[in-house]
């Protein structure tokens, strides 16, 4: 760590989960000359990020391990690590100790935490044998200046500053959709506004904060996709007495992986897509019908999509993008991402037991009552009215607030009011080609990878296709400074 006002490097990263993390190995791996990387992240998670930093053995990957290598050339590369470190996972969790591993299984995420920390490491340690520099940042990057067409001023929340040649954009997940009716609410525990931050109280840390509660106390859910599962998970373990009640627009649940993975074939030609919304659905179910009087499960058609999905969505017109958005993004991120069978199998005992409700529901905000109890006001579907549900705690799992201009981020909300970044033109996000290339200011000097590209790649949450964007953007952070 270092203690300096100003620092000059050639590339500075920001945000070092996954996506920064690799960016830094593929750096090493590639430089040919001597290199100076600012490496800026507020957590303590580096490389592991919001996903791959839980405790809990019972979070699991949702790709099967032969797919989870953290290189595009070796996809196999995490299972190769796991045979050959075995002796080094398993002391991570009691329960690891008789873990059964094949190419096929859904593994512990903390797993996948210990084999980036174990690629990251080998990074600095060949980092040292190539002269090149990685200074490690724990703060946060609040602003970037363009202080000259070569340069970029980084602001950290410490008041340091970072002069870099290029820089990148790799902050993760942004912040979960806003539900704070006012900032008082902030301060109070019983409302989580991300339950992975460590900024805020989290029931789900530990056991001790729901031993007293009765079997009558309630745990509000706001959102029915793969964070939910999560928290149902984890409220689980810790033998939560209580009611879980989930709402959510719609109510669908992520489906569930089959046992063995089923390939199809490709049946959309990508160079000439359907270019409307109903075209393609009629076309995905259209493949579906045929693949089931087949005796193939829908599964392996929509796993047929995953290659070609960014160039059918880059071809689809902005309007019809919208309508894609509007009207079934709920459903395809339901079929599309998938999770391990126990969970979905948890969760269904636990809705038969009446231990968990689902309620279908816009929600609007988090309040508090005069005698501080939490309370969710929500829109039912089909209703013009609120109503309120009472609870011990309200956990926000809506998901991600991709509207940068909505994002309580103070760097995306700098960036965009500096013109450093414009947003997508369907506020999915920030604008940027498909190279990862940030539109705005500082085009050619800034780039980015992860979920903050969601208007351009849609497909840009899972290893399989973040693990490319890294490598991509090393590439071209060096073509920079060379």
């Amino acid at each position: 760590m270092t203690n300096a006002k100003w620092n000059q490097v050639h590339i500075a990263i920001i945000g070092a989960g996954f996506c920064g993390a690799m960016l830094t190995v593929h750096l090493v791996r590639k430089a040919q000359r001597p290199l100076k990387i600012a490496l800026i992240e507020k957590s303590n998670n580096i490389p592991k990020g919001v996903a791959y930093s839980t405790h809990d053995p019972s979070h699991l990957l949702n790709v099967r391990a032969i797919n989870m290598g953290a290189f595009p050339e070796d996809k196999k590369h995490f299972y190769k690590w796991l045979l050959e470190n075995e002796s080094v996972w398993r002391k991570l969790d009691p329960t690891f100790e008789t873990l059964h591993v094949e190419l096929e299984s859904f593994l512990p995420r903390k797993i996948y935490g210990a084999y980036l920390e174990s690629l990251f490491q080998e990074a600095l340690r060949g980092a040292s044998h190539k002269e090149i520099q990685i200074e490690r940042y724990q703060d946060e990057a609040v602003n970037i200046n363009l202080n000259n067409p070569q340069q970029l001023e980084i602001e950290l929340l410490s008041g340091n500053k970072i002069l870099a040649d290029t820089a990148a954009l790799t902050i993760g997940v942004p912040s979960n959709k806003a539900l704070l009716q006012n900032n008082a609410a902030a301060m109070a525990s019983d409302y989580v506004p991300n339950i992975w931050s460590k900024e805020s109280p989290n029931i789900l840390n530990s056991s001790s904060s729901l031993a007293h509660l009765s079997p009558e106390a309630k745990i509000i859910i706001v959102g029915s996709g793969l964070t939910m599962l999560d928290a149902h998970t984890t409220l689980r373990n810790l033998n939560y007495p209580g009611q879980i009640i989930v709402v959510s627009k719609d109510s669908h649940l992520p489906k569930s992986h089959s046992e063995h993975k089923v390939l199809y074939p490709t049946f959309i030609d990508p160079n000439a897509p359907p270019k409307t919304a109903l075209t393609l659905l009629k076309c995905i179910r259209q493949e579906i019908s045929k693949a089931s009087r087949e005796g193939i499960d829908w599964r392996g058609v929509i796993d047929a999509l995953r290659p070609i999905t960014i160039s059918v969505w880059n071809q689809l017109p902005t309007k019809e993008k919208g309508k894609v958005m509007r009207w079934l993004s709920s459903v395809w991120n339901c079929h599309r991402h998938r999770v391990p069978s126990a969970y979905i199998k948890n969760f269904m005992s636990d809705i038969k037991n009446n231990r968990v409700i689902m309620i279908s529901g816009r929600a609007h905000s988090v309040e508090h009552s005069p005698d501080k109890k939490a309370i969710l006001r929500y829109r039912p579907k089909g209703a013009h009215h609120l109503e309120s549900l009472e609870a011990k705690y309200i956990l926000n799992c809506s998901g991600p607030e991709l509207n940068i201009a909505k994002n309580n981020s103070p760097l995306l909300r700098n960036l965009l009011k500096n013109g450093i970044i414009i947003p997508d033109p369907l506020n999915l996000g920030i604008d940027a080609t498909l190279t990862g290339e940030v539109k705005g200011r500082a085009f050619g000097r800034l780039f980015a990878a992860g979920l903050i590209l969601f208007g351009q790649q849609f497909e840009t949450i899972a290893v399989p296709e973040l693990r490319c964007q890294s490598a991509q953007i090393a590439h071209h952070l060096l073509a920079v400074i060379s």
